[in-house]
């Protein structure tokens, strides 16, 4: 085979996971807009916000009590 050409083989594979990536894209947005799955991806955002809520919390805490030590001396 001669350098910069395709086999056929190469075209349909190369055609057929571009087909399943179309297909998968497109099933990803429309399941999206049933109510349930938006229900669910909202609880996701609200527990993910809560988990990095607490993991930044100890210190802007510290950092606080620091500037008011600071500051009140």
């Amino acid at each position: 085979m001669e350098t910069g050409k395709q086999s056929f083989k190469s075209v349909i594979d190369n055609l057929w996971q571009t087909t399943q990536e179309v297909l998968r894209q497109i099933a990803v947005k429309e399941i999206s807009k049933t109510e349930s799955v938006r229900r669910e991806i909202e609880e996701q955002k609200v527990v993910v916000g809560k988990e990095l809520l607490w993991k930044i919390f100890p210190f802007v805490a510290i950092g606080m009590i620091t500037l008011w030590a600071v500051a009140s001396k």
